[in-house]
């Protein structure tokens, strides 16, 4: 063994500058117990003592640790610089060509649930902070405080369990996934209940905290079953609908409801009554519900405002039923007492007729037998782009949790069911299509608001693999683009803070070249780019010139030897949110070697990543206010507010409340006119939380254990670099 030894650590030296080298000694399975430490530990130090005896092998083994690694180096002084390597090191491959690119799609119900839980779980923070802080303004004492503190914590530790390498990844077996499933949705109830709490603490100055009485307008019914809407009863009082904005922005944007009538006013905190658009609830490919409705509205948030709404039964002349459109079916079943307009079925589109949503920015071109985008038109510019969706699967060859290894290229989704119904509901607020196919629900929707959410598409895809036909497929959703993208270059996002660019090398297969993708992917070229942002985490890749597709979802029936010891074969019905933007250059420039987001790709997504939370109730409470404005302005575009929450010690008593602020870098030259924030504006913590009495401030490091500056002035611009996280603690 000794030998044997000694001969690895001279072939593994051979590859080093210097006369050490560093053995790592074990992996993510050891060390599991005393025993096992004690036998490796005694066993290494009697094999060191023979490899230093033997003088003529001129060895010196030891344990060490890496800062001892680096202390050695430098005393040999052969260099005083050391090289560096810039990356992220994907893709990973340990043998035989298997490349570990597979797990980051696998199992992507539960990537949905964790950034889910992750947007509750800043919201419910930044609520419970304005709620303690104006408690203390109103001199009364928040109710909920050291509840909300054990909730938020406990949800904190469920959320950061399964960022661990094999929760996140969906790479543990069938019954470990389902703990942290469960331990997910306790996290997104726990959020939601804190929420309830503190909004209702805020809205009625703190004088009426229980009962709570606010319910969310999104629920998780079971740990195995995705987020789904309440349909909301209109009382004969009336409604109250409550939003908030977790974004320090202005936000203008059109959200949905599901409602128990089609015979309503929408009022807003003024009690004007306001227009909005009637759609249909589908109950089955081509039936429209006669129970449930729903309605899409505008809503003008302040930054971190809460505004309500009140929705009472009655007629509204401000009321816009849909006009509905069905593709591929001979029947459309409208009951006549509903008030959608309608258009005949086509049972056999030809291509030659025209499939088109639009609004005053954009229109995209549809395909009219498939239902799939084929092209947009930028109306400002007149510029088209040729963008082509496709969905497709890959067969594994041997694929698994961990490995993507498929047979050949991918596959065009079959049409063994026949051609897939089409529908297609259009109003003045928002359009949609969307495409029925036994295994992608496709849909499209183009809101028709003069802000950055009307000025793109918004996708969604809810990918069903139950079906037995999908045995070891991995689909995909590709778009195939008029994008000129020299080498196959392309880039991907880490962990939402930059992007990095990526090389397609066809000479080493498709596995070797999918790459993570965490918010965003952008493909571009000298005068046009094309992101595709993402609410969840999945692969990308870009095999062709033009091209970015994107995993979906996986069903694999076969262990790939790499630890898990199984396949995986618990898919769910799984919803993943997308928002394709294309945008121009306002000067053709040469292909970048580093590239940014644009101002406007920032804004967009982080409004995907942080949507606004939506909760009512159906008791009608003159304490309820009808709004409550926190923030008196935007903060710059280029800047995110990552973070505000309490701190609390062992008794969860308040300990002070973190601040973290981001700059983000961004890419110039692209339109940015419709924005609702803008750069001029100084960053001050009084800007912030206007409001609030702030007794002491100081710049932190990120974990708040050490102070970086003395008491700063609230009043005075805080001074945060592009790129740069700044942390600050502020006792309220």
């Amino acid at each position: 063994m000794a030998n044997f030894l000694y001969q690895q650590f001279r072939k593994k030296s051979s590859l080093y500058a210097y006369n050490t080298i560093l053995v790592p000694i074990g992996d993510d399975f050891r060390y599991d117990s005393l025993h096992e430490w004690d036998e490796q530990y005694s066993n290494y130090q009697r094999l060191m003592r023979y490899l230093n005896s033997r003088k003529d092998w001129n060895i010196n083994v030891q344990f060490g640790t890496v800062a001892d690694y680096f202390s050695l180096l430098k005393r040999e002084g052969k260099k005083k610089n050391f090289p560096t390597l810039s990356g992220d090191f994907f893709p990973y491959s340990d043998q035989n060509y298997l490349y570990w690119t597979g797990y980051y799609s696998t199992r992507p119900f539960d990537k949905r649930f964790s950034r889910e839980v992750e947007s509750n779980l800043r919201t419910a923070d930044i609520l419970n902070t304005l709620a303690f802080g104006y408690c203390n303004k109103w001199n009364v004492k928040f109710a909920h405080s050291h509840e909300t503190a054990s909730l938020l914590q406990q949800a904190r530790r469920h959320l950061g369990l399964f960022l661990h390498h094999d929760a996140i990844t969906g790479t543990s077996k069938d019954y470990v996934m389902e703990n942290y499933e469960s331990k997910l949705l306790e996290a997104y109830n726990d959020t939601q209940k804190v929420m309830s709490m503190a909004l209702q603490t805020l809205l009625t100055k703190g004088q009426f905290t229980s009962p709570l009485i606010l319910s969310p307008d999104l629920i998780r019914q079971k740990f195995n079953v995705r987020t789904s809407q309440r349909t909301i009863s209109i009382s004969d009082s009336g409604t109250t609908i409550v939003v908030f904005n977790p974004l320090p922005k202005n936000r203008n944007m059109l959200i949905s409801l599901i409602v128990n009538t089609d015979t309503l006013q929408v009022l807003d905190r003024n009690m004007k009554v306001m227009s909005y658009q009637l759609n249909p609830v589908w109950i089955s490919k081509v039936s429209v519900s006669t129970s449930k409705f729903e309605i899409t509205f505008l809503v003008e948030l302040p930054p971190l405002g809460i505004h309500t709404f009140l929705l009472r039964k009655g007629a509204c002349k401000e009321m816009y039923p849909s006009l509905l459109s069905v593709y591929n079916s001979m029947e459309l079943d409208v009951a006549p007492n509903l008030k959608f307009a309608q258009n005949r079925p086509v049972y056999q589109p030809k291509q030659s007729q025209k499939l088109q949503i639009e609004n005053d920015f954009v229109l995209g071109e549809f395909d009219p037998v498939t239902g799939l985008l084929q092209k947009v038109l930028d109306k400002r510019t007149g510029n088209v782009t040729n963008i082509q969706i496709q969905f497709m699967y890959y067969i594994s060859r041997g694929s698994g949790a961990y490995i993507f290894f498929p047979k050949g290229e991918a596959n065009p989704l079959p049409n063994v069911w026949g051609q897939p119904v089409v529908r297609v509901t259009e109003g003045p607020l928002m359009s949609k299509i969307e495409v029925l196919h036994p295994i992608v629900h496709h849909t499209v929707i183009l809101y028709k608001v003069p802000t950055e959410q009307g000025q793109n598409f918004h996708i969604q895809n809810v990918v069903d693999m139950h079906a037995s036909k999908t045995k070891d497929w991995e689909i995909i959703m590709r778009m195939h683009t008029d994008v000129m993208n020299e080498n196959l270059q392309y880039f991907s996002d880490q962990n939402g803070y930059q992007l990095i660019k990526r090389r397609t090398k066809s000479e080493i297969g498709i596995a070797a070249n999918y790459f993570p993708m965490t918010t965003m992917s952008i493909i571009e070229d000298s005068s046009k780019r094309v992101t595709v942002h993402t609410g969840q985490a999945h692969g990308v890749a870009s095999l062709h010139q033009g091209e970015l597709e994107i995993m979906l979802d996986r069903q694999l029936m076969h262990d790939d030897d790499k630890g898990l010891g199984q396949g995986v074969t618990d898919n769910k019905p799984t919803l993943s949110k997308f928002i394709l933007q294309i945008e121009y250059r306002d000067k053709t420039e040469s292909e970048p070697m580093t590239t940014s987001s644009s101002l406007s790709a920032l804004i967009i997504n982080e409004a995907l990543q942080q949507p606004p939370a939506v909760f009512y109730t159906t008791i009608n409470s003159e304490v309820i206010r009808p709004s409550f404005d926190i923030a008196s302005q935007s903060l710059p575009c280029d800047i995110s507010l990552v973070s505000l929450k309490n701190l609390v010690n062992s008794d969860l008593d308040y300990d002070g409340t973190s601040l973290i602020l981001h700059r983000r870098g961004y890419k110039c030259g692209f339109n940015a006119n419709y924005l609702q924030c803008s750069l001029s504006k100084d960053v001050t913590l009084s800007s912030i939380l206007p409001d609030l009495i702030i007794n002491d401030a100081r710049e932190t490091t990120l974990t708040h254990l050490y102070n970086r500056s003395k008491a700063l002035v609230v009043k005075d611009a805080l001074n945060i670099p592009v790129m740069e996280l700044a942390t600050y603690k502020i006792i309220l």
